[in-house]
């Protein structure tokens, strides 16, 4: 019995090219192309290894410059995201600067979304940009909430950079909470009678 994974013999004819009963494939004498094999799907291109699909455009490649340009705005959000979360750290003067940045990366994360799309670039970048994106937006509701407390948030911090033991930390943070329930029941009231 012969060995089925052995190389063919030297001079051996490969068993596509050897001819069936018939003679050899039509075409293979003077050059021309054999006809589509029965058992593969017109359309398909056994040299391409792809076949297109029914009723569906194909698949166009990224326009490289394009994706340049979609790439750098990538960039700019993620550096815009940065400086939002560094300076909504900061006291309360300073943390209002964060709106700024919060805003732009929006707007820069919603553009760069857009011309990935154009430059029709595959991947995880897009799905990683719309994550960055619904977190920018929950920051900019946490930063706008931020400002407009600012009186509260102001008296908090205050408070807590006079507070040198524990004690007084939670007292600052007790008082901060029922400015916070009061401030929202003021709002409340105002909403319901205006």
């Amino acid at each position: 019995m012969s060995n089925p994974y052995a190389p063919p013999p030297a001079g051996a004819t490969p068993p596509d090219r050897q001819p069936g009963p018939g003679g050899p494939p039509a075409g293979a004498r003077d050059g021309r192309r054999p006809p589509h094999p029965p058992h593969l799907p017109e359309g398909h291109d056994p040299r391409q290894g792809q076949r297109p699909q029914p009723g569906r455009p194909p698949v166009l490649p990224p326009d490289p410059e394009a994706a340049r340009v979609a790439s750098r705005r990538v960039l700019h959000f993620g550096l815009l995201m940065l400086a939002t979360v560094l300076t909504s750290s900061l006291p309360l003067p300073w943390g209002a600067a964060s709106i700024a940045f919060v805003l732009l990366s929006l707007v820069v994360g919603v553009r760069a979304l857009a011309a990935l799309r154009r430059a029709r670039v595959r991947g995880v970048l897009a799905p990683m940009l719309t994550i960055g994106l619904v977190f920018s937006t929950m920051l900019a509701l946490t930063t706008v909430s931020m400002v407009a407390t600012w009186p509260v948030q102001s008296a908090r911090e205050d408070c807590l950079r006079s507070a040198l033991t524990l004690s007084a930390q939670a007292r600052c943070e007790k008082a901060y909470q029922d400015d916070l329930i009061t401030w929202q029941q003021d709002l409340i009231d105002r909403a319901s009678r205006g």
